[in-house]
């Protein structure tokens, strides 16, 4: 792909997005193997990873990126005090808490075993799931059509309640095609996330950019390691990119943000 992802803006709104739910069934044995073996497996950064020696082994470099994502799952989670939550776009289900759904079939299993409620559901069609106290999305409100999905939210947050978004954003204009060839997704502005969310009022916004950096170099490291092993020409790639965005996100190319919408009517 080039640019923007071209499946986001399919004539159908509430068609599954196959090349996302490709490209990360394509990668589930790599997301095991770098964040694994669980029992909750993140994918998503982290923040304030503590740093590890010059001779650690690709294991102890593995449980620093693994407790710097549990950081992030614990500050959410303590803003989220809700009983009935609703994960969208779970992954392999390690920040899910209660019911997710994703549109990757081969994870609905993963997340099961962990006891959450998952369905294979895409994000832009969300009725008939009934009513949450509120929605989170890690990393992967990235991959949404955003007025699309703020319109179903509305099917399953009741007013008053909220979405719990924490994602990267567009801070300059001039990194956003690099990302989404990349990552395959369409990243956007905070200010184009506040035009979306028509009926949600922004109630809460922290940068946690400077917060993820270690975690980042850490991954980098962890590749480093990784491709002693083999597959060198994967992961330098990875690696290349990984030092392009940290650098993006130290710059504030890239903003890293804990955003919360309340919904107003």
């Amino acid at each position: 792909m080039s640019g923007r992802n071209a499946s986001l803006h399919r004539s159908d709104p509430r068609a599954p997005d196959l090349t996302v739910a490709r490209y990360y069934d394509d990668k589930t044995q790599r997301i095991i193997d770098k964040y694994g073996p669980g029992p909750r497996i993140h994918f998503h950064s982290g923040i304030h990873a503590q740093p590890v020696p010059n001779d650690a082994s690709q294991d102890d470099v593995r449980a620093a990126l693994v407790a710097a994502q549990e950081n992030l799952v614990e500050e959410v989670s303590r803003r989220v005090p809700a009983h009935s939550i609703l994960d969208v776009g779970c992954g392999l289900g390690g920040a899910a808490r209660v019911s997710a759904i994703t549109i990757v079939p081969s994870h609905v299993e993963y997340v099961r075993a962990l006891g959450i409620d998952a369905e294979l559901r895409d994000a832009h069609d969300l009725a008939g799931l009934g009513q949450h106290d509120a929605a989170v999305a890690i990393e992967s409100s990235c991959y949404f059509d955003r007025a699309r999905w703020f319109s179903e939210l509305r099917h399953v947050l009741p007013i008053g309640s909220c979405v719990h978004v924490v994602d990267c954003f567009v801070g300059s204009p001039r990194v956003a095609a690099r990302f989404d060839e990349y990552w395959k997704t369409t990243i956007g502005t905070l200010e184009s996330y506040d035009a979306a969310a028509r009926d949600f009022q922004r109630v809460h916004t922290r940068d946690y950019g400077p917060d993820t950096l270690d975690f980042w170099t850490l991954s980098i490291r962890w590749s480093q390691l990784a491709a002693q092993r083999g597959d060198r020409d994967r992961l330098t790639r990875s690696m290349t990119e990984h030092t392009w965005l940290r650098a993006s996100i130290e710059l504030g190319a890239i903003r890293y943000l804990y955003v919360i919408y309340r919904r107003e009517r």
